[in-house]
C-alpha cells in the first residue's frame, strides 16, 4: 500500500468516526402528539403559571397544531380553577411568590384574600426573622457592655422593645396557626 492511499485511507475512517460521533449528539425533537398537551396545562394552571406557556412548551417538538394548543388550554384552565383558591393565594404568599395576575375574575377574589393574609405571614415573619438576629446581636453587645452603665441601660431598653415586638409578631402568628421557629 502506497503512502497516498495510506493517507486517504487515514483520513477516511477519520471523517466516518467523526460523523458517528456528532450524529449521536444530534437530538431529536419528539413529535408534538406524542405529548399529554392537557396534562402539561393542568400542570402550568395548577402553578399560576401564564397562558403562553404553551409557546414555550412548543419549542421542545416539531409542530405542534391547533388542537394541541387547544388541549393545552383546557388543561391549563382546569389547573388554573385549581390554583385560584383562597387556600392556594395564602399558600403562595406565605413562601413569598409573587402573584402573576392569571385568576380569571371570577376565582381572583378569593384567591387575593387568601393571597393578603398569606403576605401578612410572609411579612411578619420576615420582620420577626430579623427581630430574632437584632436580639442576638444586642445580647451580646448586653454582655460586654459594664452593668451599671448608660450604654448597659440603652442595650437592656433596646433588647425589651425588640422582645415585645417579637412577642407581638409570634403572637399574631399563632391567629394564622402557622408560628415560626422560636
Amino acid at each position: 500500500m502506497t503512502l497516498t492511499k495510506t493517507l486517504q485511507l487515514f483520513i477516511l475512517s477519520n471523517l466516518w468516526l467523526l460523523s458517528a460521533c456528532t450524529t449521536s449528539l444530534v437530538k431529536l425533537k419528539p413529535n408534538c402528539s406524542e405529548i399529554n398537551w392537557f396534562e402539561r396545562g393542568r400542570q402550568d394552571g395548577m402553578q399560576g403559571q401564564p397562558s403562553n406557556n404553551w409557546m414555550m412548551k412548543s419549542e421542545e417538538c416539531e409542530l405542534m397544531t391547533k388542537d394541541e394548543i387547544q388541549n393545552f388550554m383546557d388543561g391549563w384552565n382546569h389547573g388554573l380553577a385549581m390554583y385560584c383558591t383562597q387556600e392556594h393565594g395564602f399558600a403562595s404568599a406565605k413562601a413569598g411568590q409573587p402573584y402573576r395576575k392569571t385568576c380569571p375574575e371570577k376565582y381572583e377574589e378569593d384567591f387575593l384574600t387568601g393571597y393578603q393574609e398569606g403576605l401578612n405571614v410572609f411579612m411578619i415573619e420576615k420582620e420577626t426573622s430579623i427581630l430574632i438576629s437584632k436580639i442576638a446581636s444586642e445580647e451580646q453587645k448586653l454582655k460586654k457592655a459594664t452593668r451599671n452603665s448608660n450604654e448597659y441601660s440603652d442595650i437592656q431598653k433596646n433588647l425589651d422593645s425588640l422582645n415585645e415586638k417579637k412577642q407581638a409578631n409570634l403572637k399574631t402568628l399563632e391567629k394564622y396557626n402557622h408560628p415560626i421557629a422560636r
